[in-house]
């Protein structure tokens, strides 16, 4: 009988001894139900001693197997039905992996220890002890001195539990982990600290006085006005699944799924909110919703386009220049902060343009600029809003006067036991199989100077519509 086979066994029996004491320890039980218990508790015993037994046979052969100098590392790590892990040559971790590794590494542990719970094994493993056996102990070294850096900060004591794994990862380590799915995060706005849920600021709304004075004269008394800014606590929490399969790939692989995963939940939807968000519940004000009097262009009608879903290239000049100017005309310096914020089909539709020659509009969209200002192209800009449902946005933004405020980076916690209600289903982890990692990040997002966004709202361009106006 195989060592599978044999776990197996020890599981069958273990679920009947529970079953037995039910009924053992029921107030109506009988004497033949204690003797029940008492068998099948005999039984579940014999089959641990025989898991065990195999145990250690399976650990002589693989010793045994090996030549002098074979490297200590195996056939591989976790395969076949055997969750156990050996010593592997010395690996790497790059520095966009360095934040989720202990995570993924956490993860695995999880539900190694699960599996050999259920199997009736006291044996258990650390993520610490993973990441040596899988040849990243030079990594655990990072770990652990950063992990004494934190707590020497703190006036904490400086030694390091086996079972506990690095500290909690800070606001510019999270900010590359999301970056690639975040035009947000990519367009780089000014960060902050949010202090207990909050952060403050007062600002100036209206101008000094300057002027020049001739000699002996009355100098100016300027009487500025201010208002604050104000930016509280907004969570996003995002949950990935994962089968307990993972449990055979390697750390690695495991935190490259749950890096893509993280990116997709968490990155897409801070977009949405950042940009958008109406401060409807928990969701935070987005730039382009602020109450603060942005500058706004009504792309409908005839005013600035004879026919929006097909405007020509004089009209789309006219436009982008218009909303320069709105900056420019608010004293907001142009600079390589400035970014144009606009959905896939926009984009598409100027680069379609042509003009009688055939040749590119605007060939500047290979190197990522309009009009030399640099793009940001989101799926979040949605474009199937309005009356017409064929309707989006184009924004430009000076991300220098974009504050995003954070409170503690990102928490994150495993489970393999958790029921997760998800948009109304139901997801029972240890009945499914599967395991599950919760992401929770506190921001806020506010402009310091509403006027360094302008906004074009009604965007048809590139539209399949057939609805005119």
């Amino acid at each position: 009988m195989t060592l599978a086979e044999l776990r197996a066994k020890l599981k069958a029996a273990h679920e009947a001894a529970k079953a037995a004491r039910v009924k053992a320890t029921a107030e109506a039980a009988t004497e033949a139900d204690r003797t029940a218990y008492k068998d099948a508790l005999t039984g579940a015993e014999q089959a641990l001693a025989l898991v065990k037994d195999a145990e250690r046979e399976e650990a002589l052969e693989a010793a045994s197997s090996k030549g002098a100098g074979d490297p200590p590392g195996g056939m591989g790590h976790n395969s076949g039905d055997d969750p156990r892990v050996y010593a592997a040559p010395k690996k790497t971790v790059k520095d966009e992996q360095k934040v989720l590794f202990p995570v993924a590494a956490q993860a695995k542990a999880a539900i190694i220890n699960k599996q050999h719970q259920e199997s009736g094994s006291s044996e258990r493993v650390s993520p610490v002890d993973l990441l040596k056996n899988e040849g990243y102990g030079e990594f655990v070294k990072e770990l652990d001195g950063r992990a004494r850096e934190q707590r020497f900060k703190a006036g904490l004591a400086s030694t390091t539990s086996s079972s506990v794994l690095l500290p909690q990862p800070v606001t510019e380590e999270i900010i590359p982990i999301l970056y690639p799915a975040t035009t947000f995060l990519q367009g780089a706005p000014r960060s902050v600290q949010l202090i207990g849920g909050t952060y403050r600021q007062p600002r100036g709304v209206g101008s000094s006085t300057a002027q020049y004075v001739g000699e002996g004269a009355k100098k100016p008394v300027g009487a500025p006005s201010f208002d604050d800014i104000r930016m509280n606590s907004h969570k996003l929490a995002g949950i990935v699944y994962m089968t307990n399969e993972a449990v055979k790939w390697t750390v690695g692989r495991l935190e490259a799924f749950i890096r893509a995963d993280l990116q997709r939940v968490m990155g897409l939807k801070m977009d949405s909110a950042m940009y958008f968000g109406t401060g409807a519940g928990a969701t935070p004000i987005g730039i382009f919703n602020t109450n603060r009097a942005i500058t706004t262009f009504d792309g409908s009608g005839t005013t600035l386009f004879a026919n929006n879903r097909k405007p020509t290239v004089a009209e789309l000049d006219s436009i982008g220049m218009r909303m320069m100017l709105s900056l420019t005309g608010a004293n907001i310096v142009r600079s390589d902060a400035w970014r144009w914020v606009m959905g896939y089909r926009f984009w598409a539709y100027l680069d379609t343009l042509r003009d009688g020659n055939g040749n590119k509009i605007y060939p500047e969209l290979a190197q990522g600029l309009w009009k030399g200002i640099k793009i940001l192209v989101s799926n979040q800009i949605v474009e199937n809003g309005g009356t017409n449902t064929d309707e989006g946005s184009l924004g430009l933004v000076d991300f220098s006067h974009v504050l995003f405020a954070e409170e503690e980076g990102m928490t994150i916690k495993t489970s393999t036991e958790a029921t997760i209600d998800d948009g109304g289903t139901l997801v029972l982890l240890w009945q499914q199989n599967m395991s599950a990692i919760l992401c929770e990040m506190q921001h806020d997002v506010t402009l310091d100077q509403p006027k360094a966004v302008a906004l074009l709202t009604r965007v048809r361009a590139g539209s399949p519509s057939t609805v005119a106006g």
